[in-house]
């Protein structure tokens, strides 16, 4: 798998160059701004995009390949898992660049490595999902349509582009990255904050956005079973279309 990406040179120079263009022009548009909650649910929506982006053609793909093998005895969870591996490791570096660039741009209060830490959790997640939509699909067309909803939902269903105010839109965006992401990092960037005073303010528009400020451990817990439950439903799936082509 690692062979094929490092041969479609073409392909990984653009995985490399987008977080690049993303950091550069989301930091040098707020270069002059003292508020920094834009820029963060960015970095969020950008990762989620990426994973999404990376992983949601990967195995309808294959799915002929994967096929053919699961004849010999594939294990499932075994060839899942090297996907996600991967994957990942392709959103770190991401990350990785995108917040190198964008801290290096714009003097955000949030520490560091919790952006790291939010950021490799949040593509973890979207890389698993991107994998799930890709165990679903029939065609690499339609991974595409539902990575984009997908990706909207995020949006949408964030925190930040709409205040989550009423009891319904919590609990729709209960089960969405970026609700949790978001929520994380607008914490770290409250703690970072200079003054009481500025970090109290911050915390009271992060309130009436229908987040919760002091849970970043709570916000990091959920990502992570995000990515878990997203893990086992793909296995599942995978399982259930192999069982499926045998009967037929």
């Amino acid at each position: 798998f690692w062979l094929i990406k490092k041969r479609d040179q073409k392909n990984l120079l653009f995985l490399l160059l987008s977080p690049l263009a993303i950091g550069l022009l989301i930091g040098n548009l707020s270069r002059n701004s003292n508020e920094f909650s834009g820029p963060l649910f960015i970095l969020v929506l950008a990762t989620i995009f990426s994973g999404l982006l990376n992983a949601c053609r990967e195995l309808v793909s294959e799915r002929a390949i994967f096929r053919r093998e699961r004849r010999v005895n594939l294990k499932i969870m075994p060839y899942l898992l090297s996907k996600v591996v991967l994957l990942w490791a392709i959103g770190l570096i991401q990350s990785l660049i995108l917040i190198g660039v964008m801290c290096g741009i714009i003097p955000m209060n949030a520490s560091v490595i919790e952006i790291f830490f939010v950021l490799a959790a949040t593509s973890l997640a979207a890389t698993i999902i991107g994998l799930l939509i890709s165990a679903l699909v029939k065609a690499e067309t339609e991974a595409m349509v539902i990575a984009d909803f997908v990706l909207i939902a995020h949006l949408v269903l964030g925190g930040f582009a709409f205040p989550l105010d009423q009891e319904w839109k919590k609990n729709l965006s209960s089960p969405l990255i970026s609700r949790w992401a978001t929520e994380a990092l607008f914490d770290s960037e409250a703690r970072g904050m200079d003054s009481l005073e500025s970090s109290t303010v911050f915390k009271k528009a992060i309130e009436a956005k229908g987040l919760q400020p002091d849970q970043f451990g709570k916000d990091m817990f959920l990502i992570l079973c995000i990515s878990l439950a997203s893990l086992m439903a793909t296995a599942f799936v995978l399982t259930s279309r192999s069982q499926t082509k045998k009967n037929s």
